[in-house]
């Protein structure tokens, strides 16, 4: 490291109280804060760091940041905090909410209202109002979760320095910046944080595949956003379905009809194969990989694929509700039917589910049948020399023809099974 280069790693400041230089210090620049600054000072001066207010002109410092880079020595004034005003510091940091009674030269120590905002920044609206608009307690109300279209000020809503601050806690803080302080890098960052961005940053960046691509990784219907070329981009489609297959939506023709995409988004949402080309959706290939995920995207196959009894049955072990979109020859088969209603007897296959979830799921199948015009007493003809299925049906229906509540079949599927 060179002489010049150890020098620029160095912040020199001189240090004066109101008779005159205190003393001089040099500090490394790397990470330095305020509280290191007045550490510095009180282990030269012997002034304890509470008691420290310092002045850049007649700018308080709360930040190394409003420290002009490349003046050196950089000449601050050092104020003591009276006993009042420093009992008042102490009280305040515990207790915010009586900032309001402070007196006029306590509300305005920056360092209070740090502290004070820190606690909660609603506290605001008691600073003093040509502080408000002072862009170092903007920045300290955003870091302390106050909302941009709050805190920030009208005249500063081309500020890019507060439009990145704000942007880092809340991307969708974004919108309340004028479109000019907009650049790729802080566009980017805001999607990522909240992808709907797209609804108010420049149309500019719906053409801009680093943006999209960013975007549709936190959440892949942001493709809806993308220009029609994007759309036909598949890579960035890929990604779009990797993250929720429903993206599949917004793809160009083209790729709806690419094998590699469709079998991805299916994989991802099983009912993504709604906008699968009509090629596809008579593909068993694809077929299977969606109802392995969804055995309700039998509503979206190929009328051909519905009178599969294969797929069907498939279909029905992932959902019994699949039964209501099988062909109309196969809601009247007998191992199809039984199949649906020994399934619905297990409700929803999760852990959680309760007497009420199975009963739930094996009444949608009796309605379905219902509407299909089978009454109880035509299944149960369906089901003559089956053991199997009468056995079904008398823990559903009863002896008698009538639901019977009770014996629902929970639990049923050990006996059956």
């Amino acid at each position: 490291i060179t002489a010049a280069m150890a020098a620029e790693e160095l912040l020199e400041l001189e240090i004066n109280g109101l008779a005159g230089r205190l003393c001089q210090l040099k500090l490394e620049r790397f990470r330095l804060r305020i509280e290191d600054i007045k550490e510095a000072i009180k282990e030269s001066t012997g002034v304890p760091a509470l008691e420290q207010r310092l002045f850049l002109g007649s700018l308080e410092l709360i930040r190394v940041g409003q420290l002009v880079a490349g003046t050196s020595p950089v000449e601050l004034m050092l104020v003591r905090r009276t006993a009042e005003q420093l009992s008042w510091l102490q009280v305040l940091s515990r207790i915010g909410k009586k900032y309001q009674n402070a007196p006029p030269d306590v509300q305005r120590d920056k360092e209070v209202i740090r502290s004070v905002l820190n606690q909660d920044w609603r506290l605001l609206k008691h600073v003093p109002a040509e502080l408000k608009e002072e862009i170092e307690i903007v920045e300290i109300a955003l870091e302390s979760g106050a909302p941009a279209a709050r805190v920030v000020p009208e005249e500063m809503r081309r500020c890019k320095r507060l439009a990145k601050l704000a942007v880092k806690y809340d991307g969708s803080a974004l919108k309340h910046f004028d479109p000019e302080v907009m650049d790729k890098e802080l566009v980017m960052e805001a999607v990522e944080r909240y992808p709907s961005a797209f609804d108010f940053i420049p149309e500019v960046f719906h053409q801009d595949r680093d943006v999209l691509f960013s975007a549709v990784q936190q959440e892949g219907t942001c493709l809806e956003y993308a220009s029609a070329k994007l759309r036909g981009d598949k890579e960035l489609v890929l990604a779009a379905v990797r993250q929720e297959g429903m993206a599949l939506e917004y793809a160009s023709e083209e790729l709806k009809a690419d094998r590699d995409v469709v079998l991805e988004a299916v994989t991802m949402d099983g009912c993504a194969l709604q906008f699968a080309s009509d090629e596809l959706r008579s593909c068993p290939q694809v077929i299977r990989r969606a109802l392995n995920s969804d055995g309700l995207a039998l509503e979206f196959a190929d009328e051909k694929m519905r009178d599969s009894k294969d797929l069907v049955l498939m279909a029905i072990q992932s959902d019994p509700r699949a039964f209501e979109f099988a062909s109309d020859g196969l809601r009247h088969d007998p191992a199809v039917i039984l199949e649906a209603l020994v399934r619905a007897t297990k409700g929803y296959a999760r852990e959680s589910d309760r007497t009420e979830d199975r009963n739930r799921m094996v009444d949608e199948i009796l309605r379905f049948l219902s509407e299909q015009g089978l009454s109880h007493s035509e299944l149960r003809e369906k089901m003559n020399g089956s053991a199997r299925g009468s056995a079904v049906l008398d823990c559903i229906l009863g002896s008698e023809g009538a639901k019977t509540k009770t014996v629902t079949g929970y639990g049923m599927e050990t006996q059956l099974e």
